[in-house]
């Protein structure tokens, strides 16, 4: 599975790799940020990271994202992450 950031997280499954096969991943609590980073540590579990500190995770294979809770991140920009 691939996946790209930017103001939008995107995913394409491993089965379809073409170009009309990419699309626009469900997010909740996330707004317009950009996303800079993404990192999966199997084939369901995944961290995507971003500015003014933004944190999404998934749990399904990057078919939905949800917002983790940050405390005083301000104007933290999060450019890459890294799960074993």
């Amino acid at each position: 599975m691939l996946f790209a950031v930017s103001s939008l997280l995107v995913h394409v499954p491993s089965d379809a790799f073409a170009a009309d096969t990419w699309t626009a991943a469900t997010t909740t609590n996330v707004g317009s940020t950009y996303l800079y980073g993404v990192s999966m540590s199997d084939a369901n579990n995944g961290v995507a990271v971003g500015n003014s500190g933004t944190i999404v995770y998934t749990s399904d294979g990057g078919d939905t994202w949800t917002a983790a809770t940050t405390t005083n991140a301000g104007s933290t920009i999060l450019y890459g992450v890294s799960m074993g």
